[in-house]
Order: C-alpha cells, then structure tokens, then sequence
C-alpha cells in the first residue's frame, strides 16, 4: 500500500532549510543595497560640503570659485551638479553615485 510515504516526513528539513537560507540571501541583499545608499549619501554630502568651502576660499582670494568646486568634487569622486553664487557666499551641489546634495559656505557674520 502506498498510504505510508504521505506519512512520511524525510526531507521536510532540507526544504525548510533552503527556505531559510533563501530568505537570509534576499535578507543579506536588501541590507547592502540599502548601506550602498547610505554611503553614496555621506559621500555627496562630505564632496559638497569640501566643494563649498573650498570653492568660498577661492571666491575669497579673487578666483573662480566654480571651477575649484569642480575640481574638489571630482578628487571626492563626485560630479558638480551646480554651482551658485550669492553675494558672498557659495552653493555646490555634487552627484555621488545617483545620489544630490547641496552644500553653502561663506564668510561668517
């Protein structure tokens, strides 16, 4: 009779365990797309932030202040999305794998 092999549970633990290492793998990924993220974020903001107040300096000593910017954000590994400037102060944004930013610096006061 064949009424013995529904009852039979061998192999109930391989297919639970491929569904668990299954769901850690889609787990592990979803951690490392989200960190990859959060890295070009920081990334952005530290180029654009060095970009701007680099590019305020050379606006300071009579150079062009965007094309410093530029520069910086390149050596950062960022591409200058913009760069603005009103009155005495300097705004940069800067491009970090997909990811914006936008950064101002001036004199104080």
């Amino acid at each position: 009779m064949r009424q013995h092999c529904l009852s039979d549970d061998s192999g109930n633990v391989t297919i639970t365990a491929a569904g668990t290492i299954a769901a850690l793998i889609s787990l592990v990924l979803l951690v490392a797309v989200l960190a990859k993220g959060m890295i070009h974020t920081h990334r952005a903001q530290v180029a654009a932030e060095l970009s701007a107040v680099a590019a305020a300096h050379a606006l300071y000593r009579g150079e062009d202040p965007c094309a410093v910017a530029d520069q910086v954000a390149r050596r950062n590994a960022g591409e200058r999305a913009s760069c603005d400037v009103v009155d005495e102060d300097v705004l940069v944004a800067v491009r970090v794998g997909g990811k914006e930013v936008i950064a101002r610096a001036g004199p104080l006061g």
